[in-house]
Parts: structure tokens; C-alpha cells; sequence
């Protein structure tokens, strides 16, 4: 076990899957803004779109929406049914053209495509024979291979094609059958480890044989027992949801850690969507689960990357981190040097400041936020590049005390050149009596006891009246 790599090519995402989002509009599912709200909570920094229409599909108000929360987009989902044939290529473009734009525009790289259903969610009807002819395989990968050509020319993305339940694209032999069938420059594989798992195949095992052909993964888990029930039942995959064959993690199976073990030992930098199918659930669920799988996974052997610490929105008091101490001076950079100067980030002199993390917490991931209370409401910055480094309401850090120069070495930049002329204390100036006026005093005279007039005060009064 110490042996094993840090899981730092893995980023870690969530998508609507886990709020029981499958269509895009639906009275059982959150509204699209709390499901933003609620991930952005949970600590996450990668969203997928789900289903096109749930989410904004105008760019600039979908970038707005995700911007102000701290969230980033890592996919596109469309569906297709391309083993009927050429008859369907232009419907099926025609979908994907308006999924694979926005998804452009969101600054996403990938393009899940998942097959279409042989039997209904909902009334488990028999709409095809589960397994394809000869023919229909010929369709299936040849489409394939005309989409992720027509995708990548189009509009630079890459497409990564989805296993799923109840389609025919699950079991081990049919994703093995279209791996070995297609072309790895045009095609790659979105490995779902829920869905592999509930179609009887092992993820650890696809991604040491086939680890070149995996794009992008999906982190999910089933309950072993309801599986059983429900392949035993012959029971359809919606109705299996709605048992509970999707359960939380760690409770289920695959393992997690040994998929995301095999997936870091691939060497390239890989998106882990959480999913947890759950249409339709209550909307107090989703987000209780979301958080404690995602304190899940960074517990597995260092995965940070893409996981923040969770985001309060309402109010109450800030996370523990708001009352780790800034860091000393020096302690940043091994010469030492001055420490940085804390810049405004709101009318209110809100700043940013270096925090240390505490003894015997994990280290700080790159897209960590925090909390900014300005004015009664609460409002959330961008991520900071550094490490160290994310908002803080503190109105103004206090400045160091082991500072190698004294407080007031100089003067300050309203002194002016006055205050630089010889014989003249630096620091306050003395505030005179109203009326008079600056000048130079006689040596020898004391005009506070005298109360008198002097010439260089051009006849201000600078004393007590006699």
C-alpha cells in the first residue's frame, strides 16, 4: 500500500444523474438551479450538462450561472440509436450538432454518446431484440466512427461511447466486440462502473486490457443483493433504480479505489463523474449523499484533484479552514522576503491571504473556495491558483510582527516632501488650533504662555490669547 501513486490524475466531478435528473424537464426532479447550488456545496468543481435542455442552453448564461459558482464543465451527453442505419444519421447529427456546440462553448473536451434502449425504463415494453444482427453491428461501429470523425472536425471534441444497462452496449462481450471493431484515434470508451458492474463485468479488468481505449469514467455503484433480485426478475433497469440498485458508496460494488488505482497506472489525466442513478427521489436527498461520497473519495490515498473543500451558502458560521491563522513571515518561501500584500477583492476590503493548512488535514486542492459575506449576502469568488491560497472574510490582515523593519521607518505616501525637510519629526503631525496657520517659530519664544502674533505666521493666531 505505500507503494501506491498519489491519485493526482484523477479529476473528480459530479453530474445531475445524482440529483435523479434524466430528462430535461420533469415535475420529480430538483430545479437546475438548486442542482448547482448543491454541488457547488458538496465540494465539487466538475459538472457534467445531463440532458440537453435541463441546464441554460444559451453559453453565455449557462457560463454566468456555472462562473458564479466556482463549477467547470467536463461533458456533453447525447443518445443515439446509429445501429438502424444511414436513415438516421441526420436526426441523430442534427441532436448531437446542438449538444456538441454548447459543450464548445463551455470549454468541455468530451462527448458521451450512449446507445440506445432495446427496452423501455418506465414500462419495461420490449422496443428491440436485445442483441444486434451481424448488420447491425456493421451500422453500429462504422456510425460511430462517422460521429467521433464528424465530432472532432466540427467542433474539437472527442467522444467517449457509454456502456450502459439495457441497451446493446453492456455486457463484457459486446463492449470487448465494439472495442476491438472500432477505430482508437476516432472512438474511445466512457467505462461506467456501475453499469459495467451491473452487466456482470469487471472495470479493473477492461482497464488493464483495453486501459488505452478508456476516455473518461463514471464512478457508481450497485447494491449486490437487489442485482441479484433483479437479474433473477428479469426486472427492467428503471424499475431496478427505483429498488435501490444503485446504492452509495462504499456500500456497493465495484471497489472504487483499486478502479481509480488502475486508472491513475494509465499515465494520462482522466475525468471520474460521480453518478448515483436515483430518478425520482425526494429533494432533500441528493445532497447528504453527495457530500459523504465525495469525503469518501478523498479518502482514497491522496485523490484531491477536483475535490474542494464543501462551500457554505447560507448563513451561519464559515468552515473550520476561516480560522486557520494567516501564515508568518518567511514561511512561505525559504529565503524569506516580505510577506504579500493582501489585495481588496470588494468595496468592503475584502482580501486573500495565504492560509496554513491545520495539523493532520489533507493538503489544499487547486480549486479550493470559500465563503464571501459582503453586505447581508453571500456571494462566491472564483477558485485562486495557488494552493495555499482562497478568500477569506477578514476585512484586513493584521500585519506581522517580526517584521525586519519598524513600523514607521518612512514616511507614508501623504507626508509629502514637507515631511522629508530637515529638523522635521516623521510620524503625526500636531494639529493647531482653528484659525491658525503653519509657519516657523523663533527660537527662545514661547508663544503658547505669550499668546502672541508671529511674523511667519502672517499674523495667525498660533497661542492662547493674552
Amino acid at each position: 500500500m505505500a507503494d501506491t501513486p498519489a491519485l493526482d490524475r484523477i479529476r473528480v466531478g459530479s453530474a445531475p444523474d445524482s440529483w435523479g435528473v434524466w430528462f430535461p424537464d420533469d415535475p420529480h426532479q430538483v430545479p437546475w438551479r438548486r442542482f448547482l447550488d448543491e454541488v457547488a456545496e458538496a465540494g465539487y468543481s466538475w459538472i457534467e450538462l445531463g440532458p440537453y435542455g435541463y441546464l441554460p442552453t444559451d453559453p453565455a448564461r449557462l457560463t454566468d450561472e456555472v462562473d458564479r459558482r466556482g463549477l467547470k464543465v467536463s461533458a456533453g451527453t447525447v443518445f443515439t440509436g446509429l445501429h438502424r442505419g444511414p436513415s438516421v444519421w441526420d436526426a441523430t447529427w442534427e441532436h448531437v450538432s446542438r449538444v456538441a456546440a454548447l459543450t464548445r462553448a463551455m470549454g468541455a473536451r468530451h462527448l458521451v454518446v450512449i446507445p440506445s434502449f432495446w427496452r423501455d425504463d418506465k414500462t419495461a415494453e420490449l422496443l428491440e431484440p436485445p442483441e444486434l444482427t451481424a448488420e447491425q453491428w456493421a451500422y453500429l461501429t462504422r456510425g460511430m466512427e462517422r460521429l467521433g470523425r464528424e465530432v472532432k472536425e466540427a467542433y474539437g471534441l472527442d467522444i467517449v461511447v457509454h456502456p450502459h444497462a439495457d441497451t446493446h452496449l453492456d455486457t463484457e462481450d459486446h463492449v470487448e466486440r465494439f472495442l476491438d471493431s472500432t477505430d482508437s484515434g476516432l472512438v474511445n470508451l466512457c467505462l461506467d462502473t456501475g453499469h459495467y458492474a451491473y452487466c456482470g463485468g469487471d472495470s479493473v479488468k477492461l482497464i488493464e486490457t483495453y486501459g488505452e481505449r478508456v476516455g473518461y469514467l463514471h464512478l457508481k455503484q450497485v447494491d449486490p443483493e437487489i442485482l441479484a433480485d433483479v437479474v433473477a426478475g428479469g426486472v427492467p433497469f428503471g424499475p431496478a433504480v427505483q429498488r435501490g440498485v444503485m446504492c452509495e458508496p462504499p456500500s456497493g460494488v465495484p471497489e472504487l479505489e483499486p478502479v481509480l488505482t488502475a486508472a491513475q497506472n494509465l499515465g494520462v489525466e482522466l475525468f471520474a463523474i460521480v453518478e448515483q442513478d436515483m430518478y425520482p427521489c425526494e429533494p432533500d436527498r441528493p445532497l447528504p449523499i453527495a457530500v459523504r461520497t465525495r469525503r469518501f473519495l478523498r479518502s482514497c490515498r491522496g485523490l484531491t484533484a477536483g475535490v474542494r473543500r464543501p462551500v457554505r451558502l447560507g448563513h451561519g458560521p464559515p468552515p473550520p479552514s476561516h480560522r486557520q491563522r494567516p501564515a508568518r513571515h518567511g514561511e512561505h518561501e525559504p529565503g524569506g522576503g516580505r510577506p504579500d500584500r493582501c489585495r481588496p477583492a470588494h468595496r468592503a476590503q475584502r482580501c486573500a491571504v495565504r492560509l496554513r493548512p491545520l495539523d493532520g488535514e489533507p493538503p489544499v486542492g487547486p480549486d479550493r473556495t470559500a465563503r464571501l459575506r459582503t453586505g447581508g449576502t453571500n456571494q462566491l469568488r472564483a477558485p485562486l491558483r495557488d494552493t495555499r491560497e482562497w478568500r477569506t472574510p477578514r476585512a484586513r490582515p493584521r500585519r506581522p510582527r517580526d517584521l525586519p523593519y519598524p513600523r514607521r521607518s518612512r514616511p507614508g505616501p501623504r507626508a509629502g516632501a514637507a515631511a522629508r525637510r530637515p529638523g522635521r519629526r516623521l510620524g503625526r503631525r500636531r494639529r493647531l488650533p482653528r484659525g491658525a496657520r503653519p509657519g516657523r517659530v523663533p527660537a527662545g519664544v514661547d508663544l503658547a504662555r505669550r499668546g502672541g502674533r508671529c511674523g511667519a505666521c502672517r499674523g495667525g493666531v498660533v497661542g492662547p490669547p493674552g
